[in-house]
C-alpha cells in the first residue's frame, strides 16, 4: 500500500511551520490536479514529492539560495538523485552506478561561478561517494582517513579562464535523506 501524507502531518513531522510548508510546496512542485485553495481537497504528497519538497525548503531556508537558483539546482541534480534512489522509499533504494562500490554517504558540492558582466549565475556540481572515513591510529592530532569517489554532473556550464569561483556550498545529501525518512517513520 502506498503511504500518502498531507500538509500537516509533514509539516508537524519534519518540525516546519505549516505555513512554510505550503509555500515551500508552492515554489517546487507543480499545481495540485485535485484542486486548489477553493476545491475542499487537502493536497496529498507522496514520498517522492515531499522529499523534493524538503530539499528545496533545505536549499533555501538553510543554504539561503534563491527560490529561483533552488529551482534550477534540483532540475540539475534531479536526474543524479533518481538514478541513486534518493526519491525512493528505504528497502527501495538502489544505486545502480556504484553496485561494486560500497559508498557509505554523499556529498553535493554546489559551485557558483561569475562570469565577468553575466549577472546569470553559473552552477556545477561536484558529487563525491564516500567509501569511508576513519581517524588514522596512533596519531596525537585529530586527523582523519577519507577515501572516496567523485563526479561531475553534466552542467551547462563550461569553466573558462574569464570564470571565476564565487563560493561552494555542500549538501550531506545522505544525512538529509536519512534524517527525513527517520523523522517520517519510513526506517
Amino acid at each position: 500500500m502506498i503511504k500518502l501524507y498531507t500538509n500537516r502531518e509533514l509539516s508537524e513531522l519534519l518540525g516546519v511551520n505549516l505555513a512554510k510548508w505550503k509555500r515551500w510546496s508552492r515554489e517546487f512542485l507543480p499545481p495540485d490536479p485535485l484542486g486548489g485553495m477553493q476545491s475542499g481537497f487537502a493536497r496529498q504528497y507522496y514520498f517522492r514529492d515531499a522529499f523534493h519538497v524538503m530539499l528545496g525548503g533545505h536549499l533555501v531556508g538553510d543554504l539561503h539560495f534563491s527560490v529561483y537558483n533552488a529551482r534550477r539546482i534540483m532540475e540539475d541534480l534531479n536526474g543524479w538523485l533518481s538514478e541513486r534512489g534518493f526519491y525512493q522509499r528505504p528497502g527501495k533504494k538502489t544505486d545502480s552506478k556504484n553496485e561494486e562500490i560500497r559508498i557509505s554517504e554523499y556529498k553535493i558540492f554546489i559551485q557558483h561561478f561569475s562570469e565577468g558582466t553575466k549577472k546569470e549565475i553559473e552552477f556545477s556540481y561536484t558529487i563525491r561517494g564516500i567509501m569511508f572515513n576513519k581517524p588514522l591510529l596512533n596519531s596525537s592530532t585529530d586527523i582523519r582517513e577519507e577515501r572516496y569517489v567523485e563526479e561531475v554532473t553534466p552542467s551547462k556550464h563550461t569553466k573558462k579562464s574569464e570564470t571565476k569561483l564565487m563560493y561552494e556550498k555542500i549538501i550531506n545529501i545522505s544525512s538529509l535523506y536519512n534524517n527525513f525518512v527517520k523523522k517520517i517513520g519510513c526506517n
